[in-house]
Parts: structure tokens; sequence; C-alpha cells
């Protein structure tokens, strides 16, 4: 994989993910919260339609930030696998691609962790904020 592939993969994933919860939050799906909320029912008052759409959403900003602490631990593992390099070329005796290339694993996984997070993060906003 070389920069280019790995720039292209993370802003397809990041625009894909934005799309999808861009969709799933749009004010006309999710209804607008009133200002003041019954503690029993924070939705109170809302459309099933927009309940659901509301669960949808909510579930999304989960699956991502899940999506997202999957990339950064596999980013920080390889970056553990940089910095023992010599450890790990002497284990594998040349199996392993070389440095350079496991850099870029470790920068595109936690590339595309940080984007995940900043698109979950808008979502939520989105399904938090009031009339």
């Amino acid at each position: 994989m070389d920069v280019l592939t790995a720039t292209l993969i993370v802003a397809a994933i990041g625009a894909a993910a934005l799309i999808l919860a861009a969709w799933l939050t749009a004010r006309a799906r999710i209804g607008v919260l009133p200002e003041k909320r019954d503690p029993s029912s924070p939705w109170a008052g809302l459309p099933d339609q927009a309940k659901q759409f509301r669960m949808f959403g909510w579930v999304f900003v989960v699956l991502l930030y899940l999506a997202a602490l999957f990339c950064l631990l596999q980013g920080l593992n390889a970056l553990r696998v940089v910095h023992h390099w010599v450890q790990w070329q002497a284990s594998f005796a040349g199996t392993l691609d070389p440095l350079a290339e496991i850099t870029l694993y470790a920068e595109f996984w936690n590339a595309l962790a940080i984007a995940l997070c900043l698109i979950a993060y808008w979502a939520q906003r989105r399904l938090r904020r009031r009339a």
C-alpha cells in the first residue's frame, strides 16, 4: 500500500460514514427535541418514526466508536512493531514488509480511527441538539 492508496481508502470510508451519519441524523428524520424534557421519557412528543431514526442514529454512533477503537488498537499494535523493529525482524527473518510500509500501516489505522471518532462525535452532537 502506498500513501495515495491509504489516503483514498481513509477518505472513502470517512465519506461513506459521514454520508450515512448525515442521512440518519437529518433533522427531518429525527425531529427536534423540546427544550424541556421529561426525565422519564427523553423523547416524549416525538413521532414514532423520529424515535426509530434516533435509535438507529445512536446505534450507528456506538458502532462508529467501536470501529474507531478497533482501528486505534490496530494502529497502536503496528506502532509497537515499529518501535521494536529490530526484534521483530530478527524473529521473522525477512517475512515482514519494510519498516516504512509498517509505519504507513500504523498511520493508516490511526487516521481512520481519528476520522471515525470525529464523525461519531458530529453525529452524537446532531442527535443531542435541542430546539
